[in-house]
């Protein structure tokens, strides 16, 4: 997911609006999840890797992030 990400976000153009999808889902039993089973880990590495990159996009339903390219 995070390498996934990195590499469509470098083919995203300024302005371009990425959707990260699932962020909270885990295939274990709530209460017993393993954090390095699910996207959400991926995901906020991603968002604070770029941050200075990117605007988060408020508003997306639960479970989703938008994200859109600021600058290069």
């Amino acid at each position: 997911m995070l390498i996934d990400s990195v590499l469509a976000f470098k083919l995203l153009r300024v302005g371009g609006i990425m959707v990260f999808d699932d962020y909270l889902w885990h295939m274990e039993a709530a209460g017993k999840q393993d954090l390095v089973n699910m996207p959400k880990l991926a995901i906020d590495a991603f968002i604070n890797i770029n941050i200075r990159k990117l605007n988060i996009i408020a508003g997306a339903p639960l479970g989703q992030i938008y994200i859109a390219k600021a600058s290069d």
